[in-house]
């Protein structure tokens, strides 16, 4: 498309933004209603000669003060003038768009980020009204004599195992004292509009504690008093320090990462397999539902699992006694002895260790592990240098950014 006289329109619009194009052409055409650049430019093709000579001229205008599609930023002037590389790197540092930040500025940021992200900035809390844990800084402190609308909290079916606290059904250690409790910013919301929270324990969210019976199973513990199996874990255990070549046996147990992962199972087969009147379950459900892998080093020391893995025959037996008298799901099994008397006293089941498996492919490992900030040894918090540390790393990491995206100089 071009003008009257025959001149390209994109050759001289090309630069010219399209929401400038569609206010130059509101201003001479005011009925136009174009939203694209091809469509504009048929219009202004379809104009009379006076029209379009005063359009040309005003984006002409324009191009030539430096306002086209950059604004009036310091890179487009540079572009629309033939200026020398001095003259660009003058224009540039005039620029403060174009300007560093001072090492104090930098320093400053990087001190506040680490302020923002260590420990005491990351603290916790439980809220003693709905028993969540939430960062420390949305947690208010108040006196039980003085918590708004209290009488919201109070339970409207007692129960023998609540634990009260000036007539208010509480979390125990949200509470301090017995006199002041930790409020979540939700739930203060809530109660200042004499409103009882949506996740309050006296909001029928409490289930009481977990009996002793069953609060310290291990999972081969847990699978084996278990009637139903909707999952199998894969465990992937692996040395904790990174390129690791071998097993450190002092650290067994406290070095060591894992993966699970869930699988949905057949039911129909499992159940098919087991029956659910005889507990406990026996042992080789443990080979079909926990899969365990040691990924690294090939000299496994004595081939042992960590504690995570082992079975105790009493709190299995201890267990199933407290479900069968508690739950009525468990009402109706039979306690084996047979069954008891194959489990081990303390010990990891035969069925786990011969089916543990060695990988030394460790790629996927450490691509599950890598992150944004470089691996430390836990000891480097330990000492007094622990914190410069930290902020040298992070320093380098901001320099090394910093040279890696440096804006190259334009030449003509």
């Amino acid at each position: 498309m071009t003008f009257f006289d025959g001149q390209n329109i994109h050759e001289l619009f090309h630069q010219y933004s399209v929401e400038n194009l569609i206010t130059t052409c509101r201003h001479f055409i005011p009925n136009s209603k174009a939203r694209t650049r091809t469509t504009l430019y048929e219009i202004i093709s379809k104009e009379s000669s006076p029209i379009q000579e005063q359009i040309r001229q005003t984006v002409s205008d324009a191009i030539r003060n430096g306002k086209h599609k950059y604004g009036n930023n310091t890179t487009a002037t540079v572009e629309s003038r033939n200026l020398s590389d001095d003259d660009i790197g003058r224009l540039l540092s005039e620029n403060e768009f174009m300007k560093p930040p001072s090492k104090q500025v930098v320093d400053a940021a990087i001190a506040e980020f680490i302020d923002r992200t260590n420990n005491a900035a990351l603290a916790t809390g439980v809220c003693a009204v709905c028993a969540r844990e939430t960062v420390a800084t949305d947690i208010s402190q108040h006196r039980l004599d003085s918590i708004p609308s209290s009488h919201r909290l109070i339970p409207t079916v007692p129960h023998l195992n609540h634990d009260i606290f000036n007539g208010m059904l509480l979390h125990p250690p949200g509470v301090i004292n017995d006199e002041i409790g930790n409020l979540c910013t939700e739930c203060l919301r809530a109660l200042k509009s004499d409103k009882i929270p949506s996740f309050a324990l006296a909001n029928g969210m409490w289930i009481g504690r977990t009996p002793h019976e069953l609060a310290y199973l291990t999972l081969p513990e847990r699978i084996l008093i278990a009637k139903y199996f909707p999952a199998a874990y894969i465990i992937k255990l692996y040395p904790k320090k990174k390129g690791a070549r071998h097993w450190d046996k002092s650290q067994m147990y406290s070095g060591l990462r894992g993966n699970v992962s869930t699988y949905q199972l057949n039911q129909d087969q499992i159940s098919s397999m087991i029956d659910g009147t005889i507990m406990p379950q026996p042992t080789e459900v443990l080979a079909a539902t926990i899969g365990i892998t040691f990924v690294g080093p090939k000299n496994l020391p004595e081939r042992r699992l960590p504690d995570m893995f082992r079975v105790r025959r009493t709190r299995v037996k201890r267990a199933l006694e407290w479900l069968k008298e508690n739950n009525p799901l468990f009402a109706n099994i039979t306690i084996s002895a047979s069954r008891l008397a194959q489990l081990p006293d303390d010990d990891v089941p035969d069925e786990l260790m011969s089916t543990a498996k060695i990988s030394t492919d460790v790629s996927m490992l450490y691509a599950e592990q890598d992150g944004y900030v470089p691996s430390q040894d836990a000891s480097d918090g330990e000492h007094d240098g622990g914190k410069k540390a930290s902020f040298d790393r992070v320093c380098n990491i901001i320099n090394s950014n910093r040279r890696r995206f440096r804006p190259k100089r334009r030449r003509r």
